[in-house]
């Protein structure tokens, strides 16, 4: 079985940038994220930002799960 890493805030790594669309370096960062499907906007959510363009590129799976529930809850 593989392990997971698990990621902390100041760490850095690369992503594919949605907003630049292209590898980017990113860095890890608290952020509020809102939900796609929903108006809702969850505080302090560990996120891979973008260093070219300050946008979220990643979420880490830690943060996924988090996610994945609170949407669940809204009914999005």
């Amino acid at each position: 079985m593989a392990k997971l890493k698990i990621w902390r805030a100041g760490e850095r790594s690369e992503a594919l940038c949605e907003r630049c669309r292209g590898w980017r370096d990113t860095e890890f960062q608290y952020r509020t994220v809102p939900l796609a499907a929903s108006r809702k906007r969850v505080d302090d959510v560990l996120v891979g930002v973008c260093l070219a363009c300050d946008g979220i590129a990643s979420i880490p799976q830690q943060s996924a799960a988090r996610l994945r529930a609170i949407a669940a809850a809204a009914g999005a």
